[in-house]
């Protein structure tokens, strides 16, 4: 797996096929992006595959972080 700093976003490569994918990282990346540019928000296409709500928790967590003791 490698990292695309421009898209802030994971991919793979194998020399014939590419792929692209969100993970936490690359959604709380995109989540700061937003809350650093005071951006009104985001928008998700498609969250079937988020079962364990990992992708939204850290986008919720990046824009609206709660106190921790």
């Amino acid at each position: 797996c490698h990292w695309d700093n421009t898209a802030l976003a994971p991919y793979y490569f194998d020399g014939e096929v590419f792929m692209s994918f969100e993970d936490t990282k690359s959604i709380a990346s995109k989540a700061e992006f937003v809350h650093q540019n005071n951006l009104g928000g985001l928008m998700l296409w498609e969250l079937s595959l988020d079962a364990e709500s990992e992708l939204i928790y850290a986008a919720a967590e990046t824009l609206f972080p709660t106190k921790k003791d």
